[in-house]
């Protein structure tokens, strides 16, 4: 790279003096800003096969030109609800408006990417070590995040929990209610959803996003497509 020399005046002497190599500083600074990059998006829970995702890196075509259209169009605070069979697309999809919303604005520091399952996993942890309170404790980020991802809800397919059921109305309201902005992915239809988890969650769920944007189309995963 190019090297430069700039004269420097003091009030003993004066001198030239080499400045830093131009290509040098700006890997450097490439360098940081990829280090704060991975450090958002690790703190956030995204997966790590998702970390290249942002607005414009995924395939669009005939099946998802919709979704392409209203993610570009979507606004703070939000919800997204897309639905589909698995492999179309959804989680890719809704981590690229997530991973951008949180590298760009610092609105979002403190938002979470997670599964229900995960939820569901980390709370029994947490109950198991330190009780009811460690439980409800564990939860309360996922509730209060200025974005929450809440990726494949209801992949399980088992029946809740009288607390699942109940952390996950509360989970829905409180961001209901507060206006926080909500992306969700599943592969079940709103008539599944209403049977899974009741009236009160259906409602803010149709309510907030308006219904699914549905994403139909052959197993992504099988052609590396994102």
């Amino acid at each position: 790279g190019t090297i430069e020399y700039s004269w420097v005046t003091s009030e003993a002497f004066s001198y030239w003096t080499r400045e830093r190599c131009k290509a040098c500083a700006q890997k450097q600074r490439e360098k940081e800003q990829q280090v704060r990059k991975e450090r958002k998006l690790k703190a956030a829970g995204v997966p790590l096969e998702f970390w290249e995702h942002a607005i414009g890196s995924n395939t669009e075509d005939d099946h998802n030109t919709h979704v392409a259209t209203a993610l570009s169009q979507w606004a703070a605070p939000g919800w997204v609800l897309l639905s589909g069979e698995v492999g179309t697309g959804k989680s890719s999809w809704l981590t690229s408006l997530f991973n951008s919303c949180i590298l760009w604005d610092s609105h979002y520091d403190g938002a979470r990417w997670t599964t229900e399952s995960k939820i569901f996993e980390g709370a029994d942890i947490a109950h198991s070590q330190d009780g009811y309170t460690a439980r409800q404790a564990f939860v309360r980020p996922y509730i209060s995040a200025p974005l929450l991802l809440l990726d494949d809800v209801g992949a399980s397919r088992r029946a809740l929990t009288e607390w699942q059921g109940s952390a996950m109305r509360n989970l829905f309201d409180e961001r209901y209610s507060q206006g926080l902005a909500t992306f969700i992915t599943t592969n079940l239809t709103m008539e599944a959803i209403r049977l899974r988890y009741g009236d009160h969650i259906f409602s803010r769920i149709r309510s907030a996003t308006g219904g699914p944007y549905v994403l139909s189309g052959p197993d992504r995963r099988g052609n590396g497509s994102r």
